[in-house]
Parts: C-alpha cells; structure tokens; sequence
C-alpha cells in the first residue's frame, strides 16, 4: 500500500471537510460525529452552525448578536459574521446534560 505525503493527507482532509460542509448548507442533513470533528478547526457559516444546532432559522443568531448575549465567540468578516467551531463546540459541551444516572 501506498504511504500518502503530508501534501495528499492534507488535500484528502481538505476535500472531506468540503463535501461536509456543502451537505450541510444544501441538504439540512444531520451530521455525523466524525464529520463534525473534522470541521472543528474552521470558521462556520451561520448556515454550517445552524444546521449543528439544528435551528429552524439564522433568527436566533442575529437576535442574539443584536442584543450582544450570543453565548459563544463570533468573528466579524466585513458585513459577515462567522463562528469559530472550537467555540461552538464547547458551547454546545457546557449545554450538554449528562443526566445523574438515576432512572
């Protein structure tokens, strides 16, 4: 078997990363987990991290955003606004309830 170089892994993660992220915005499909790893290192859309959190609309980004309580880092880009996967992530990790164990 063949050993890829860093340059061919790169542009295989590269590729992977974009099929994930166009399935997202044009589909509306849920993702899996190793999809979601591996747009961990990007900036979202609100379009990528609506489809994350599984919102029916972009409104409760800009709602917060207007009010200034949106609960995790965003980037101004001119007139668009993009999230930092790592801090959605953690977002969505300190919302998520584990339970106590108890049925």
């Amino acid at each position: 078997m063949q050993n890829c170089t860093e340059s061919e892994q790169e542009q295989k993660r590269q590729a992977k990363l974009a099929r994930a992220s166009t399935r997202m915005r044009e589909a509306k499909t849920k993702l899996t987990s190793e999809e979601i790893e591996q747009i961990v290192d990007r900036l979202l859309t609100l379009d990528d991290a609506q489809a994350i959190l599984a919102l029916p609309s972009k409104n409760w980004f800009y709602q917060k955003i207007f009010a200034g309580t949106l609960p995790f880092p965003y980037v101004r880009v001119g007139a668009y606004i993009r999230i930092p996967a790592k801090g959605l992530r953690k977002y969505i990790e300190s919302q998520t309830n584990h339970g106590s164990g108890a049925a």
